[in-house]
């Protein structure tokens, strides 16, 4: 099967939409039997390179005839001209991928999205042959939105981890000694930092030694380095803070993320990776990386930091049952949460357009 991958970003960049371009498309190179092909992107030139320091714009991305030739079907995440020039004029299957729909945005985040892009993406919708999207939730809302009539065209698949150099098996972790606590996120308050930072103060204040690292934010907490760790946003580029962030992975018991609002965040996944169960809000797609009582547990809105901390106690009071716990998470990221089976089940779905 040829396959065409059609992204408005680099793909070859893993700074690029926060990676998941490049680790997307490295996970269907990496598939057995099929031939891909880049489109409107070529390899990354030492002109292309200087024109980013510069601060000089790339031309509008552009796929032209002969790209398309012996084509069998094309993935295309989010959309843009070149996307709807092909659906407007060409016969090639599309599968197009998205974790998001406009109402979503606007709805959920508050974001300022015209009527015109509602408009442009059912047209997406309309004129592609399948849409992907992150998790069942979202898949829902887009049937809501768009309406019921493109149901039969839609699918959910859970995005992949964009991180390399992930553990290939279990973390060994250990309730010895302090209690590990990770939160990861860019904004403190959406994210839910204080939940998290309550969380540990509440079992700090029941007996249990506990630290919690924050990494992505600087948020102003006054606590001992030893109770708190402000890691900030480490640059995953730079081996030195790479490793600092790889270490409070593999230390951490419990994973937070007591996000108030998001769409799928894949944060989670990194979290399974490194065999540590993951306490979330039950929002958004979230459900859709979360075994519920196996790679972790969900939470409501207005459940708070004690209630956290109560379901962390109750865990290690069975030291098997929380073992069980990390190994189960570590089977989720291995199973569903990573590029490869995202692949696998999206390129199943283009063979069932192309019959290929």
């Amino acid at each position: 099967m040829h396959v065409g991958f059609l992204c408005p970003h680099n793909p070859y960049s893993m700074y690029s939409f926060s990676g998941t371009a490049h680790h997307m498309y490295k996970g269907l190179a990496r598939a057995s039997g099929i031939t891909l092909r880049v489109l409107g992107h070529s390899p990354p030139s030492k002109f292309q390179r200087l024109q980013k320091r510069l601060g000089i714009k790339q031309k509008e991305m552009r796929v032209k005839d002969h790209e398309l030739d012996g084509l069998d079907c094309i993935i295309a995440l989010l959309f843009g001209p070149a996307l709807e020039s092909i659906l407007e004029s060409s016969k090639i299957p599309v599968v197009y991928v998205t974790d998001a729909t406009p109402g979503f945005l606007r709805d959920f985040y508050g974001w300022d999205i015209p009527d015109s892009q509602h408009t442009r993406e059912k047209s997406i919708v309309e004129l592609s042959a399948r849409t992907v999207y992150s998790s069942e939730f979202m898949m829902t809302a887009a049937v809501q939105e768009f309406g019921s009539e493109f149901a039969h065209k839609m699918a959910a698949v859970p995005f992949g981890v964009n991180i390399d150099d992930l553990p290939v098996a279990a973390t060994p972790k250990t309730l010895d000694g302090k209690l590990e606590l990770l939160f990861v996120g860019r904004e403190w308050e959406r994210k839910g930092g204080e939940i998290a930072l309550r969380t540990q103060q509440a079992l700090s204040a029941k007996g249990v030694p506990t630290r919690l690292t924050v990494i992505g934010c600087n948020p102003s907490i006054d606590a001992p380095p030893d109770e708190v760790e402000i890691a900030g946003l480490l640059d995953k580029g730079d081996p030195a803070q790479y490793k600092r962030f790889q270490d409070a992975f593999r230390r951490a018991n419990f994973f937070l993320l007591p996000t108030r609002a998001d769409c799928t965040p894949m944060v989670v996944g990194e979290a399974n990776a490194y065999s540590a169960p993951a306490l979330v809000t039950n929002v958004g797609g979230i459900a859709s990386l979360v075994v519920e009582e196996q790679s972790g547990f969900m939470f409501s809105l207005e459940e708070t930091g004690d209630d956290y901390a109560q379901k962390i106690l109750s865990v290690i009071e069975d030291r098997a049952h929380y073992e069980a716990l990390c190994v189960a998470s570590f089977e989720n990221y291995k199973n569903r949460l990573n590029w490869d089976s995202w692949s696998r089940d999206v390129l199943a779905i283009a063979g069932e357009l192309s019959g290929a």
